[in-house]
């Protein structure tokens, strides 16, 4: 399985895809431990936050580059958008669906929990403006990410029919920075406009909300575009972006965990755009990082070929039933049995959905172009 694939991947992107998802899979783990607290439950508590904006960064980063491609290198027309959003589609809608009807099934049916606005899943708004139910929980980031492709190249051809005398490498940055510039104002209108009585409120109407979040994945692609158009800067300095991308992120949230949430205007505007900056200057560095043997190399690619698999199946469908089924208070050693048996179970439903889902339908999408 991964042999065919070597050529094609870069293993520095499949180690962050992989970090990842590892990330978010094991902050989910808390729940088997419900009176921790202390720095065990903060960093537990932050690692999916900070797993999914580097889903974001890399995400964007992989499609800002297939983007410019399209609009700068080739040559640009509506039909070329088009194609570009039935690519994007065909690589994500089928197990989203897929795993959307099956909860929708055990909503229904078994648990006997179905929020009334389940149909705004298929359409992708049921994070829209407002707080999302709890039902299929890990979709909110997956909508952020449907409306931020749809939105770039919406503006791309709208741009381009009005400032026709300007390069389409202007107009590609002009949109980059036109995006980032409106959805870091979304946070400050939202700072100014409401309040926040807890984290909880605001990881549930600000971080998980479609029109506070797409700037995430601009970021990314403003990284796409410094590694196509500055790339003897991306390369000669990579280890000088990866320190102080480190420097950023540690020192920053060393500084945030000693204000405790206390000033809004820090988690409401820089946090979220902070972390992202940072992450996104690890990219020169892993973006030129190859390792193509081992077994480091082969774990990391395995996880990294699954992660949208476990990242749609870890929660709602295999962490939900346990909630259902067992208990949390238990020895240590019964939650340590259980959280194995939770990673085994959970990765083995994805490797299944890979093997006979995921995969054959990017084999066919291949073949197709």
């Amino acid at each position: 399985m991964i042999g065919s694939l070597k050529k094609e991947r870069i293993f520095g992107l499949d180690l962050m895809r992989a970090t990842a998802i590892l990330l978010v899979v094991f902050s989910h783990c808390i729940w088997f431990f419900p009176s921790l607290d202390g720095v065990p439950f903060t960093v537990l508590n932050y690692a999916g936050l900070f797993g999914v904006e580097i889903f974001f960064v890399l995400s964007g980063f992989l499609i800002g580059k297939i983007l410019y491609r399209i609009y700068v290198l080739e040559e640009f027309s509506n039909n070329s958008m088009i194609k570009f959003w039935k690519r994007r589609w065909l690589r994500t809608l089928p197990n989203y669906y897929l795993i959307l009807v099956v909860n929708i099934g055990l909503g229904a049916f078994y648990y006997n929990d179905l929020p009334n606005d389940f149909w705004r899943y298929f359409l992708f708004i049921q994070n829209f403006s407002f707080e999302q139910s709890s039902f299929f929980y890990e979709s909110w980031s997956l909508s952020i990410e449907e409306f931020a492709y749809i939105l770039g190249p919406l503006i791309l051809i709208s741009i381009t029919l009005i400032f026709k005398k300007y390069s389409k490498k202007s107009l590609f940055l002009f949109m980059i920075s036109f995006v980032i510039l409106i959805f870091v104002g979304t946070k400050v209108y939202y700072n100014y406009t409401h309040e926040n009585d807890s984290m909880l409120i605001w990881t549930t109407n600000l971080k998980s909300v479609v029109i506070y979040r797409i700037d995430a994945i601009y970021f990314g692609m403003l990284a796409a575009y410094i590694s196509i158009n500055y790339y003897k800067l991306w390369n000669k300095h990579k280890v000088l972006f990866l320190i102080l991308g480190l420097f950023i992120f540690i020192s920053f949230n060393m500084f945030v965990s000693l204000d405790k949430g206390d000033n809004m205007l820090i988690w409401n505007v820089i946090f979220l755009p902070i972390n992202t900056i940072s992450i996104g200057l690890s990219l020169p560095f892993l973006s030129n990082f190859h390792l193509n043997k081992g077994v480091f190399f082969r774990t990391i690619t395995y996880i990294s070929l699954l992660s949208y698999a476990i990242y749609l199946t870890h929660y709602s469908l295999v962490l939900k039933l346990f909630q259902r089924h067992i208990s949390n208070e238990m020895s240590f050693s019964n939650k340590l049995m259980s959280i194995l048996v939770y990673l085994i179970i959970t990765f083995l439903i994805s490797f299944i959905l890979f093997l006979y889902y995921e995969r054959p339908l990017m084999n066919w999408k291949q073949d197709r172009s």
